[in-house]
Protein backbone atom coordinates (compact mmCIF):
# COMPACT_ATOMS: atom_id res chain seq x y z
CA UNK A 1 0.00 0.00 0.00
CA UNK A 2 1.24 3.49 -0.60
CA UNK A 3 2.24 5.41 2.69
CA UNK A 4 0.36 6.36 5.26
CA UNK A 5 0.75 9.95 7.64
CA UNK A 6 0.01 10.30 11.33
CA UNK A 7 -3.10 12.23 10.43
CA UNK A 8 -6.17 10.04 12.15
CA UNK A 9 -7.99 8.03 10.13
CA UNK A 10 -11.19 9.90 10.63
CA UNK A 11 -10.78 13.32 11.54
CA UNK A 12 -7.77 13.99 9.17
CA UNK A 13 -6.37 15.93 12.25
CA UNK A 14 -2.26 15.24 12.77
CA UNK A 15 -1.12 13.88 15.72
CA UNK A 16 0.76 15.79 18.32
CA UNK A 17 3.69 13.81 18.52
CA UNK A 18 5.43 10.45 16.65
CA UNK A 19 3.82 8.32 19.82
CA UNK A 20 0.27 9.24 18.11
CA UNK A 21 1.13 9.72 14.61
CA UNK A 22 2.73 6.34 14.88
CA UNK A 23 -0.83 5.24 16.74
CA UNK A 24 -2.51 6.95 13.45
CA UNK A 25 -0.55 5.42 10.84
CA UNK A 26 -1.05 2.32 11.91
CA UNK A 27 -5.02 2.67 12.95
CA UNK A 28 -4.92 3.67 8.85
CA UNK A 29 -3.44 0.87 7.79
CA UNK A 30 -5.31 -1.56 9.83
CA UNK A 31 -8.70 -0.05 8.17
CA UNK A 32 -7.12 -0.22 4.55
CA UNK A 33 -5.75 -3.94 4.89
CA UNK A 34 -9.02 -5.02 6.39
CA UNK A 35 -10.83 -3.17 3.28
CA UNK A 36 -8.73 -5.39 1.19
CA UNK A 37 -9.36 -8.50 2.83
CA UNK A 38 -5.95 -9.05 5.40
CA UNK A 39 -4.75 -7.68 7.74
CA UNK A 40 -1.28 -6.43 10.11
CA UNK A 41 -0.91 -10.37 10.83
CA UNK A 42 -0.38 -10.59 7.22
CA UNK A 43 2.21 -7.94 7.06
CA UNK A 44 5.73 -8.72 5.07
CA UNK A 45 7.56 -5.66 5.25
CA UNK A 46 7.47 -2.01 6.63
CA UNK A 47 9.33 1.07 5.35
CA UNK A 48 8.85 4.11 8.00
CA UNK A 49 10.34 7.18 7.12
CA UNK A 50 10.31 9.85 10.25
CA UNK A 51 12.08 12.85 10.87
CA UNK A 52 15.03 12.05 12.81
CA UNK A 53 14.73 14.56 15.93
CA UNK A 54 11.73 12.75 16.64
CA UNK A 55 12.02 9.77 19.27
CA UNK A 56 12.64 6.56 18.05
CA UNK A 57 12.33 4.78 21.21
CA UNK A 58 8.78 5.54 21.34
CA UNK A 59 7.77 4.45 17.54
CA UNK A 60 9.56 1.24 18.21
CA UNK A 61 6.94 0.80 21.28
CA UNK A 62 4.13 1.75 19.18
CA UNK A 63 4.60 -0.50 16.37
CA UNK A 64 5.53 -3.11 18.96
CA UNK A 65 1.82 -2.77 20.35
CA UNK A 66 0.74 -3.69 16.58
CA UNK A 67 2.79 -6.58 16.06
CA UNK A 68 3.07 -8.10 19.10
CA UNK A 69 4.16 -11.65 17.61
CA UNK A 70 4.37 -11.54 14.11
CA UNK A 71 6.82 -8.88 13.20
CA UNK A 72 7.72 -7.79 9.35
CA UNK A 73 10.88 -7.00 8.02
CA UNK A 74 11.21 -3.41 8.95
CA UNK A 75 13.50 -0.60 7.60
CA UNK A 76 13.60 2.84 8.48
CA UNK A 77 14.69 5.86 7.00
CA UNK A 78 15.33 9.42 8.18
CA UNK A 79 13.99 11.95 6.24
CA UNK A 80 14.58 15.71 6.31
CA UNK A 81 11.02 16.41 5.61
CA UNK A 82 7.63 14.59 4.82
CA UNK A 83 4.90 16.51 2.74
CA UNK A 84 3.78 18.56 5.50
CA UNK A 85 6.20 20.37 8.43
CA UNK A 86 3.86 18.89 11.11
CA UNK A 87 4.08 15.24 10.18
CA UNK A 88 7.01 13.32 11.29
CA UNK A 89 6.32 9.66 10.03
CA UNK A 90 5.09 8.24 7.00
CA UNK A 91 4.52 4.19 7.04
CA UNK A 92 4.27 2.05 3.82
CA UNK A 93 3.65 -1.18 4.26
CA UNK A 94 3.34 -5.05 2.06
CA UNK A 95 0.83 -7.61 2.88
CA UNK A 96 0.02 -10.72 1.84
CA UNK A 97 -3.91 -11.45 1.46
CA UNK A 98 -4.58 -15.32 2.32
CA UNK A 99 -6.39 -17.58 0.41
Amino acid sequence: MAGQTGRHPVTGEVGKDIREQTRNVLERIKLILAAAGTSLDNVLTATTYRDPARGRARLQRECAKYFPTTKPARTTVTVASLNSPELVIEITVTACIPD
